[in-house]
């Protein structure tokens, strides 16, 4: 039995920045794309901006824009590569670790000469590890926050109730603002004293979780919506075994 309660939720920021970095794409080598809502958030802002609604279709303002550049497209894994393939945008490089460290070691591996542009449209307080890393390695990032994850307070509330009934065996998580949202959950009333396992995407989640003083029961190996998927397989095969 699954319960689906979004602990946060997407708000795209201040236009301005990325209309500007947008209206200088060309001549850009990357565009790096490292969650699904960055994709959302610069195809909605190219469709508005391009005199057509928000939405997608096979070829769409993004893919335009794109191509038109001259920009090839990293995405961070296979999740946020079929939002950006859904809006007809060719992703060039997917890292096998699906996380801003496995991005930045597959971009090593390739020629990066000094001076290479790239673009990064990134959420608000996201890890330099990205930006830093391919910085020092000579390129020239512009790296733009367009979107931020806020809180759901009602979502919170939903969860401690499930949590206080022991509705819910094991969490998921997928992002240290959504560990944020479980611990804001178990500090209410009606979940506090009560065990809460986690279900991890990944280490820097795992992380995040630890900090927070939670317990991450299984991580996903790979990083990765299924990767997730088959670890919790695991978990529950390995719970209820006599």
């Amino acid at each position: 039995w699954v319960e689906h309660v979004p602990l946060t939720r997407i708000e795209a920021l201040d236009p301005a920045p990325l209309d500007t970095a947008l209206a200088a794409l060309e001549g850009t080598a990357w565009v790096c794309f490292t969650s699904a809502n960055a994709v959302r958030v610069v195809a909605d802002r190219v469709a508005a901006t391009s005199g057509g609604a928000p939405g997608w279709t096979m070829m769409s303002p993004l893919a335009v824009r794109l191509e038109a550049a001259g920009a090839r497209v990293a995405a961070v894994g296979e999740a946020t590569a079929l939002v950006l393939e859904q809006l007809g945008v060719h992703v060039a490089l997917v890292p096998a670790q699906h996380d801003a460290d496995g991005l930045l070691a597959a971009f090593s591996a390739t020629e990066l000469c000094p001076g290479t542009r790239i673009f990064f449209p990134a959420a608000a307080g996201a890890r330099d590890t990205l930006t830093a890393g391919l910085t020092a390695r000579g390129a020239a990032v512009t790296e733009v926050p367009c979107y931020r994850s806020v809180a759901d307070a009602e979502a919170e509330a939903r969860l401690a109730t499930l949590i206080g009934e022991g509705a819910a065996d094991l969490i998921t998580v997928t992002a240290p603002s959504v560990v944020r949202g479980v611990a804001a959950a178990v500090a209410l009333p009606a979940a506090r004293n009560k065990c809460v396992l986690l279900a991890s995407i990944g280490p820097v989640t795992s992380r995040a979780a630890q900090v927070a003083g939670l317990t991450v029961a299984c991580e996903a190996d790979p990083h990765s919506s299924e990767g997730l998927v088959l670890a919790i397989e695991r978990w529950c095969a390995m719970a209820v075994r006599p």
